[in-house]
């Protein structure tokens, strides 16, 4: 992804991540950021993204708040349709939103982890999609784990992405391009661009 940690700024109008909002500068109970599962459908004049993350604490993060801004600009709408879900229960999580993102709990109790999914549907109407991934920096340390997959109709045809994939499958309706990454500290954002197949 491009999760971030928050102190106390205004956002720009394209970043995209996952903020930690807490009071002070934190010792114990600080979260770290270890993986994400980021699944991108690219349907053309649009795109779900389901991202899965896994944060840790070293111990009490007890009234944590998590901001998920969304990446907002030309061609790039705030998205249609946003849930949060904490895979550990299956349960949805309640968010509150503004006009750039939405915040929520982050629900650990003690020396534990919290695992969720951030489900949501974007318009495309200039056939682009862009992810957010170097705001992992503003974390202190690399992901250990991150991986990405791209689900493009075979009617459609990627004509830029910026980080290359390690593999490209075929399945009948569909090209799925995968990405992973170990020690990941992105020093660019996911950008992908496409077109009609002529």
């Amino acid at each position: 992804m491009r999760l971030h940690r928050a102190g106390s700024y205004t956002l720009p109008a394209l970043v995209a991540g996952l903020l930690v909002c807490a009071p002070g500068h934190a010792a114990p109970g600080q979260l770290e950021f270890r993986s994400e599962r980021i699944d991108i459908t690219i349907h053309g004049d649009r795109c779900t993204i389901i991202g899965d993350y896994h944060l840790v604490s070293d111990g009490d993060s007890g009234g944590r708040m998590l901001y998920y801004p969304f990446a907002i600009g030309p061609g790039l709408p705030y998205p249609d349709s946003v849930a949060v879900t904490d895979l550990a229960t299956g349960l949805p999580i309640s968010y509150a939103g503004n006009a750039e993102g939405i915040r929520f709990p982050a629900r650990i109790a003690g020396s534990d982890s919290f695992d969720f999914r951030v489900t949501y549907v974007q318009r495309t109407p200039r056939s682009m999609l862009r992810y957010i991934l170097t705001t992992t920096q503003r974390w202190g340390r690399p992901l250990r784990s991150a991986d990405f997959l791209i689900h493009i109709p075979r009617s459609l045809e990627l004509t830029h992405i910026s980080i290359a994939p390690d593999s490209v499958e075929h399945a009948a309706a569909w090209r799925i391009h995968r990405i992973h990454r170990s020690q990941f500290m992105p020093v660019c954002d996911l950008d992908i661009v496409w077109k009609e197949v002529e």
